[in-house]
């Protein structure tokens, strides 16, 4: 039974199931995923000089006068913006200063960083880093915010382990760049003394 069932079921596929040429119907979309910097860094001055020095405030430091605004704490113009404040709030953060036309150092005194300028002619000049309230070192971070220290030579950091408190995402910087007109000498040559300011976060690319 089984020898005349089988041909027949062959036979029967066949006939059903002729030999054809079948085209393909093909439908297709390209998509693209784009990954954003997760953690920006957003550094900006209210302007980018000291302003006109008069010769009659040689000798006098004035808080309030020739101070350039790198972040007031408050506007968050200069600031680190993250989706993941966990991970970068114990990174290290770093202002560095330089200058391609002379020496620049910073030093601490009396809880104030001081930016000194040292051109060629050995003319100096000091500039101190405050925060926003000009009373302290700068700052970075949401509440009291953490406070920045020297370093070295050439730049201030907070430390990693810091912890920097973020709010909605951001941690605005609170850094005023204070001209101490005291250190100014009638025996300055006149000139342009120009340096630059770098802000980082150690570790993220």
């Amino acid at each position: 039974m089984k020898q005349i069932i089988l041909p027949l079921l062959f036979m029967l596929a066949l006939f059903i199931f002729p030999k054809q040429c079948f085209a393909d119907l093909v439908a297709s979309e390209s998509f693209s995923l784009t990954i954003p910097q997760t953690t920006s860094l957003q550094l900006i001055s209210d302007k980018t000089d000291f302003g006109t020095i008069q010769s009659s405030e040689y000798g006098v430091s004035n808080k309030s006068a020739h101070v350039i605004t790198l972040g007031d704490g408050t506007n968050n113009n200069s600031h680190i913006r993250t989706n993941n404040p966990k991970t970068v709030a114990n990174k290290q953060f770093k202002l560095s200063f330089s200058s391609d036309s002379m020496n620049v150092n910073v030093v601490s005194e009396d809880n104030i960083a001081k930016l000194v300028l040292t051109d060629a002619n050995q003319t100096e000049v000091s500039i101190n880093i405050t925060d926003y309230n000009q009373s302290e070192r700068p700052k970075l971070g949401a509440g009291q915010g953490s406070e920045f220290v020297v370093q070295d030579s050439k730049s201030l950091s907070i430390p990693a382990a810091s912890n920097i408190e973020f709010d909605d995402q951001i941690a605005a910087l609170s850094m005023k760049m204070d001209l101490d007109e005291s250190t100014l000498d009638v025996n300055d040559a006149p000139q342009t003394m120009s340096f630059n300011v770098v802000f980082s976060i150690v570790g993220i690319n």
